[in-house]
């Protein structure tokens, strides 16, 4: 049984089934939900130094064979390789491409800026990572979704902790009996009696929906924001990422940096279409949190992926998969093992 059909319980739902195991996926369909909320990208580089995201070499090849399986499954174009464009805001940020280049950085390039500045409006160069990816994970939710209901694999509702009795023998949960119980629920699960102790670090994300027909879909576009393509002259814009959040609700705040960034950079006209809000589940450390509970080893957890869900959630479903059928190790940087201690106390 999992909990959640975001991005992690979909791939972990995807596998077992093609497996030839038995799955109920329970979820309740929130659409604030990270998943359904999150732009889709993955990018294999990371912050003001430009370095490779933790395990690309390994997520990234992953990730093109996961979303090209479970496109020909869903019959949908789910994910594209693009380009992304970064208009740097200073001649440090070009200095520092240019090194990142220099050290042999493959996914980095400089690019010609003739032609860009019909579209926007920049002083310092642009640089282009590829291979980037979009996900589309508006098409993909759904469409899995589909699929569940069409396979009796999704039971449409709220899960209740206290309705699921578990035992040394499996799960049971209004009347369904399963071997395991996985949480895929995203920030639901720090509430789990099972995993409230672990250190989730949890932010909230927030992204507009605009509309701009005159700016090309063939990549992603960055300048302190990502404009992500979406189709239908609609790109997400976003986003942001606070701690210290009041609530999941959108923000003025938010709306009006989004305007501002776009009016000075953004030669087009565009109009704002929608604006979203969610909760991102994170770890304290960064890392994903994958695995059975050390005691209660019936339940277990794929979840903290952060903003990294569409680059991370394939491959660890994946891992668990293999760790659930054939007791191989989950790698010990996203293991929740790395947090028996704290899960073993009464």
């Amino acid at each position: 049984m999992i909990i959640g059909q975001g991005i992690s319980g979909t791939f972990l739902s995807h596998y077992l089934l093609q497996a030839g195991k038995s799955v109920m996926v329970v979820d309740d369909g929130k659409a604030n939900s990270a998943s359904r909320v999150a732009s889709g990208m993955i990018n294999p580089v990371t912050g003001r130094r430009v370095v490779r995201s933790w395990m690309i070499e390994d997520l990234l090849p992953f990730a093109e064979e996961a979303y090209e399986q479970i496109s020909a499954d869903v019959n949908e174009e789910i994910a594209k390789a693009v380009n992304l464009y970064t208009f740097h805001g200073n001649e440090q940020m070009s200095s520092v491409w240019r090194e990142r280049i220099d050290e042999g950085e493959e996914y980095l390039q400089t690019a010609d800026s003739e032609g860009w500045d019909d579209y926007f409006m920049f002083n310092h160069g642009v640089g282009i990572t590829y291979p980037c990816m979009t996900v589309s994970l508006a098409k993909l939710l759904p469409a899995w979704r589909v699929i569940l209901k069409q396979r009796s694999s999704l039971l449409e509702d709220t899960f209740e902790q206290d309705e699921c009795v578990v035992s040394d023998a499996g799960v049971s949960y209004k009347g369904i009996e399963a071997k395991k119980l996985i949480f895929c629920n995203g920030v639901a699960a720090a509430r789990s009696e099972y995993f409230k102790r672990l250190p989730f670090a949890l932010s909230k994300g927030e992204a507009l929906v605009v509309k701009t027909p005159d700016l090309p879909q063939t990549g992603i576009y960055k300048h302190g924001m990502n404009l992500v393509p979406m189709g239908d002259e609609m790109f997400w814009l976003g986003s942001s990422f606070e701690w210290g959040f009041k609530d999941e609700l959108p923000s003025d705040d938010f709306l009006t940096r989004c305007k501002t960034t776009l009016d000075k950079w953004l030669k087009l006209p565009y109009e704002v279409m929608e604006h979203r809000a969610s909760i991102r589940p994170g770890c304290i450390d960064r890392r994903p949190m994958v695995g059975l509970h050390p005691v209660h080893n019936n339940v277990g957890i794929l979840n903290g992926m952060g903003t990294k869900g569409c680059s991370l959630a394939p491959y660890f479903a994946h891992e668990l998969l293999q760790h659930l059928l054939y007791g191989t190790a989950i790698n010990e940087k996203a293991s929740v093992l790395r947090f028996e201690k704290i899960l073993s106390k009464g």
